[in-house]
């Protein structure tokens, strides 16, 4: 005879574990799909990984939780927000360009020298093949996506801490001063109003705070060339004089920014 009981709480565990996938996968981002007109709006609504909407909601969540928490009828208040648009305006626009460096390696050595020598020709002095500058490749744009959205919620939850511009090292030289991503990135003002222990993960502001100095350090690396370049067209690895590079961004960026991700508790975020 079948035991009914076991039958029953198989079927039950079954329908449970189904909806529970079924809410994993079903993630929304903060923008109506239907209405996306960007390309990279449009990579993110397609990406079947779901990743991709993941971090879009992750990232608005976190934004607007902060943004809703500052005060509008102080001074010091109405500024940070001022300070806040920025920063969305800013990460905004690395998202759409898909601003990245440091991203992967190009093994294609024949490609190599030929942007090599296109740039010569063109008057772009690069001080070797492994400065080349590349624009890079259709399966190279949702690694680049989910890294800028990473990127933005290290920055903005760095900023609850300490204003980014602040890590900056001024004995640094760096080759492209109107790029630098912690200036572009700064929140002057909002560390005042002492959110972190309010929407974040506990035991993660030393991590962050490293974190992000690394990001600058090794971004400043990523664009280094005998001539300032824009990042629209992004930075990938040459054949191999940057793979130090690469492994550093994985290790001291990366590997614990996605662990302190894991840790961020939605709940405190959406009673915000």
């Amino acid at each position: 005879m079948f035991d009914t009981t076991k039958i029953l709480f198989i079927t039950l565990s079954v329908i449970l574990l189904s909806q529970s996938l079924n809410a994993k996968s079903s993630t929304k981002p903060s923008f109506d799909c239907a209405k996306a007109k960007s390309n990279v709006e449009k990579m993110i609504c397609n990406d079947k990984s779901g990743e991709l909407q993941k971090l879009d909601s992750l990232y608005s969540k976190l934004y607007f939780s902060i943004l809703k928490s500052i005060p509008k009828d102080t001074k010091e208040g109405k500024e940070t927000r001022k300070q806040m648009q920025k920063f969305a305006k800013n990460f905004k626009d690395y998202r759409d360009n898909m601003r990245c460096f440091l991203l992967a390696k190009n093994d294609d050595k024949k490609e190599v020298e030929e942007l090599f020598n296109i740039g010569r020709e063109n008057g772009i002095i690069y001080e070797n093949l492994d400065s080349v500058h590349f624009g890079f490749k259709p399966h190279h744009y949702k690694p680049c996506i989910a890294r800028v959205y990473k990127m933005g919620i290290l920055l903005l939850s760095t900023n609850t801490i300490i204003d980014t511009s602040s890590l900056i090292d001024k004995d640094t030289i760096y080759a492209c001063d109107d790029n630098m991503i912690l200036d572009i990135f700064s929140i002057k003002g909002l560390a005042k109003f002492k959110f972190y222990n309010k929407l974040l993960p506990q035991g993660y502001e030393e991590t962050l705070t490293k974190a992000s100095q690394a990001l600058q350090e090794l971004s400043s690396n990523g664009r280094y060339t005998q001539v300032c370049v824009s990042e629209d067209e992004g930075f990938i690895c040459t054949n191999g004089g940057c793979e130090y590079d690469l492994d550093e961004m994985q290790t001291r960026v990366i590997q614990p920014l996605d662990k302190f991700i894991q840790n961020i508790d939605l709940r405190k975020l959406n009673a915000n």
